[in-house]
């Protein structure tokens, strides 16, 4: 996003809103494989 000040269009929101739920997404996906993997060896 611009730092200019002026107000951001609606196309770089969505990216910006994009980016964001993308990462999060890994970051979820990452703690419940590792949480599975653990829950796993526990049951073995």
């Amino acid at each position: 996003m611009k730092d200019s000040g002026a107000p951001a269009s609606a196309e770089e929101v969505r990216e910006v809103i994009r980016r964001c739920l993308e990462q999060a997404a890994l970051v979820n996906y990452t703690r419940i494989s590792e949480y599975a993997a653990i829950e796993s060896e526990l049951l073995i």
